[in-house]
């Protein structure tokens, strides 16, 4: 395994930075959630998805 990260760093970096990206995401939704009333966070947390979702949507169908 570190022999193909080391000869691939390339790859590596593909996979290692949408990971970290990830990760912050999720520490900080902890964050927002002891700062934040329960139903509010849900909500914008639903609201992100949606949002997400139509993006996904939308450029999918314009870049194909």
């Amino acid at each position: 395994m570190l022999q193909n990260i080391l000869m691939q760093p390339i790859d590596f970096l593909k996979i290692s930075v949408p990971a970290v990206i990830y990760m912050v995401q999720n520490n900080l939704l902890y964050v927002a959630l002891s700062n934040l009333d329960a139903a509010f966070f849900q909500v914008v947390n639903r609201l992100f998805s949606d949002f997400s979702g139509f993006n996904y949507i939308f450029f999918a169908t314009t870049l194909s």
